[in-house]
């Protein structure tokens, strides 16, 4: 009897101790009784066929809870927010075994694969899922047709690749109002971006591309009021009224909040590729070449502003001396003779070779001699 005691004992606390694991693989995994849904993710329960309600996780967020369901459903903070202690293993409750299940469709999108430091799209995928992100989640979008033009205004044929930052904010709207929405959200942005390929040239393209994504640009057109680009932006027929952004009313539309958007590829069509890379590349350089030559061209401004000025410098010093030296002239009666011996000194001080007409030189010696033999005698 106590063996038989100590066998069941041994058993229950086995049970007790690995119930996490045996619930999660026979019950939560497979949306009976409870669902394991990761942070930051949503799930619908179905009764049937028939939507019953979702479930939630994500710390600091609930469902708004009143109203219709389009309403209800809307994901918004919660100022009042706290942890469940008691919950550690992340259970969800779904409802009465094999009656209601977590819901699961279809959805075709594509994700980015991290290749070195360079973001790569994957081709097209469509899975089964039974979760939506109700936090941030990057969604890859391709236009295939876009169309862009060069400085001389010819059109360029490009495959626009760009990615959108989305959050499901209402799943219901998304999930039961309307149809496969990744597919609704790239088919609207895809105009946009359209229209904003066709607004720039392949040069303006290609540098926002490597701006590092931080403002302004493309996503200007999604996150801002529309009669802000009402004569450059593409409206859809269905969008917004003025003074709202594409943003705004995708979300109160759809249930999907775009919180950002920008360029990862301009790639032309093969036939217009090596052209537009020549013409790109010709562009730099000619940037390159024109900073270069405002450069020297400065650098030759300053010299020739720095020689003008010491000339002018040196002018004006000469001048101060002339005059000094005219006053001294004019001050003795042999100034004149003086100033002509002192001149052919300062001329042979640089190692000239000074050739004098003994016109010049005699006359003005002999004066000086015989003023000194005047002086002597007396």
């Amino acid at each position: 009897m106590s063996m038989l005691l100590s066998t069941m004992t041994a058993v229950g606390t086995g049970v007790v101790l690995t119930s996490p694991l045996w619930v999660d693989r026979l019950f939560a995994d497979n949306g009976i009784i409870f669902t394991k849904p990761d942070e930051g993710t949503f799930q619908a329960v179905v009764n049937g066929n028939e939507f019953s309600h979702f479930v939630l996780a994500y710390s600091g967020h609930k469902f708004k809870g009143t109203g219709p369901d389009e309403e209800r459903w809307e994901i918004v903070p919660d100022p009042d927010y706290k942890k469940n202690r008691f919950n550690i293993f992340g259970w969800r409750l779904v409802g009465v075994p094999f009656a209601q299940t977590v819901y699961s469709y279809k959805l075709s999108w594509r994700e980015l694969k991290q290749v070195g430091k360079k973001s790569e799209i994957v081709a097209r995928t469509d899975e089964t899922t039974n979760f939506g992100f109700a936090t941030r989640f990057p969604y890859a979008m391709v236009l295939p047709d876009g169309e862009t033009h060069g400085e001389d205004g010819e059109i360029i044929p490009v495959t626009l690749e760009y990615v959108a930052i989305i959050r499901i904010t209402n799943p219901y709207k998304a999930l039961f109002m309307n149809e496969d929405w990744p597919q609704i959200i790239e088919s609207i942005l895809n105009e946009i971006a359209k229209d904003y390929a066709l607004s720039k040239t392949y040069e303006e393209l290609i540098s926002e591309k490597t701006s590092g994504h931080k403002s302004g640009g493309f996503s200007d057109r999604i996150l801002c009021p529309q009669d802000i680009e009402a004569e450059d932006g593409h409206v859809p027929e269905t969008g917004p009224d003025p003074e709202k952004s594409i943003q705004e009313w995708v979300a109160e539309t759809y249930g999907i909040t775009i919180t950002n958007a920008y360029l990862l590829n301009v790639d032309p069509l093969p036939e217009w590729r090596e052209l537009t890379q020549r013409r790109t590349t010709a562009t730099i350089e000619a940037d390159v070449l024109r900073t270069e030559a405002e450069g020297r061209a400065d650098a030759v401004k300053i010299e020739a502003d720095a020689a003008a000025h010491a000339t002018r410098v040196d002018g004006e010093a000469r001048a101060d001396a002339y005059k000094s030296v005219a006053g001294a002239v004019n001050a003795r009666k042999d100034g004149i003779d003086i100033f002509r011996l002192q001149t052919l000194g300062d001329v042979g001080e640089a190692g000239n070779t000074v050739v004098v007409a003994p016109d010049l030189l005699t006359p003005a010696a002999a004066k000086l001699l015989a003023k000194k033999e005047e002086k002597g005698d007396a």
